[in-house]
């Protein structure tokens, strides 16, 4: 009959082996980073295309101003065109955009505006806001960050389950083999441990790292695996932080500075969440 233990992994723990392997440290700087100017630049992008259409009524207005913004596009420098219109005798004015007009100051322009909201226009041609649909583009780079974010999470849940319910033992090196993934200029290697497990099978335990001193520094390294599934598996020093134990039933707590500075970034994520969508 198989064993499984049901040991404590103490929060710090917890949060360097979930939240400090290197996909999820590259994963949540990533996105916390670059869901500022997703904000920014969706914020001001233009949805006017949804609210205008081919039957939208137009009339002429006259441009009263041109000013340059702070933005660009295809390093082209975005202009703000005020213009000045009427719809049923009432005056209206408005500003649209565009990086690239000839358009001058005085001249008559077409208006298109909303039939139930006059005071929504927008010059034909031109957007209501900075920036097109384009610049949806942005979202690649939070959607790339979440990747690796969540590459981190699922191989750190996989490695606190085995902590929980994991069987120990030890396993010999017997190849380590150079990737194509460089980690802070250094190779990451795959390294394979032969091991033993309870019932006198043999399985290989890989892991996948850059800090290779680490997993040679002892003849033979400790190995964790599931009972019922040996081929879930991987060598302690594996994990950020190498783990151990600190009784038959309990991890060792690990650095509490160091679990604070993994936890940063998510946690500035969230915040981030909260002010986009509260504000």
């Amino acid at each position: 009959m198989l064993h499984f233990h049901h040991r404590v992994v103490p929060i710090n723990t917890l949060i360097h082996v979930i939240l400090g392997n290197t996909y999820s440290v590259i994963g949540f700087i990533f996105v916390a980073f670059s869901w500022i100017f997703c904000v920014i630049f969706i914020g001001s992008m233009d949805t006017s295309s949804f609210s205008f259409s081919d039957d939208s009524p137009i009339t002429q207005g006259i441009v009263s101003n041109i000013e340059e913004t702070s933005s660009s596009e295809s390093k082209r420098r975005i202009y703000a065109y005020t213009f000045d219109y009427q719809v049923n005798r009432r005056k209206y004015s408005d500003v649209s955009y565009q990086s690239n007009s000839n358009v001058n100051v005085g001249d008559t322009v077409q208006v298109e505006y909303l039939a139930d909201k006059p005071e929504v226009a927008r010059i034909q041609g031109m957007r209501r806001s900075e920036f097109g649909m384009t610049v949806l583009f942005v979202l690649i780079f939070p959607i790339i960050g979440w990747i690796f974010a969540g590459l981190g999470i699922q191989k750190g849940l996989s490695f606190v389950k085995l902590l929980k319910h994991g069987e120990l033992t030890t396993g010999k090196l017997i190849s380590s083999e150079p990737t194509n993934t460089r980690i802070n200029n250094r190779t990451v290697y795959k390294m394979s441990f032969e091991f033993t497990t309870k019932e006198g099978k043999k399985y290989n335990a890989v892991a996948n790292t850059h800090l290779t001193e680490l997993l040679e520094d002892e003849e033979r390294e400790q190995i964790l695996y599931m009972p019922d599934n040996p081929e879930k598996s991987t060598a302690l020093d594996g994990m950020t932080g190498s783990p151990r134990l600190k009784n038959d039933n309990e991890w060792q707590a690990m650095d509490g500075g160091k679990a604070f500075l993994y936890a940063i970034p998510p946690v500035i994520f969230v915040l981030e969440l909260i002010l986009t969508f509260v504000f």
